[in-house]
């Protein structure tokens, strides 16, 4: 009998007694391949990859064998024939940082609390509290219980928080989380 796997930031997915192991180092490479993948992204955000003018530049080889491949290029072929367009009107839709730019977020269930309270910052003009680790923590089913750690966590930082709910989620315990993870009905 072997513990469960339980995530790449905590164990291996093989079935052997030392894959399954927790490993405290697996968050610290978690978290260095996060941040790593969030530069990568910022850098391409913000470098013009996104531009929509690059549309037919960008790397499409991964689908050249999909089904979806054509219906992207389709896709990228109205949205150069749309800036075209825009610039014929006179309009330079290039000066804007809507077709220049994305803005992009990330989310994850809150699931290793101990992991979420190390990347747990305050917001020195506003005293608020934010989870560093993503934009949007999200609360899982098996882990939304009103008087449990993860709604403790949750109602205590200024992030939006995500519900996971299911079909047998009752209703008067979702007014009752939202009571607790939203008291001031906030939007966001």
């Amino acid at each position: 009998k072997l513990p469960s796997y339980r995530g790449d930031i905590v164990n291996g997915l093989d079935f052997t007694p030392e894959a399954r192991r927790p490993d405290p180092r697996r968050q610290l490479r978690a978290y260095s391949q996060s941040a790593a993948t969030l530069n990568l992204l910022r850098a391409l955000a913000q470098g013009g990859f996104a531009d929509l003018h690059r549309v037919q530049q960008w790397n499409l080889d991964f689908l050249r064998a999909s089904p979806q491949g054509a219906r992207y290029h389709d896709l990228a072929d109205r949205i150069s024939e749309t800036l075209a367009f825009i610039r014929a009107c006179g309009l330079d839709a290039a000066t804007g940082p809507q077709v220049r730019q994305v803005q992009f977020y990330t989310s994850h269930e809150a699931l290793l609390l101990g992991y979420e309270q190390a990347l747990t910052r305050r917001e020195p003009v506003t005293g608020e509290w934010y989870d560093g680790s993503t934009h949007l923590p999200w609360i899982g089913e098996r882990t939304r219980q009103l008087d449990g750690a993860h709604i403790e966590f949750a109602r205590g930082i200024a992030n939006p928080i995500g519900l996971k709910l299911g079909p047998s989620t009752d209703p008067d315990t979702l007014l009752r989380l939202l009571d607790v993870l939203n008291p001031d009905d906030r939007p966001g």
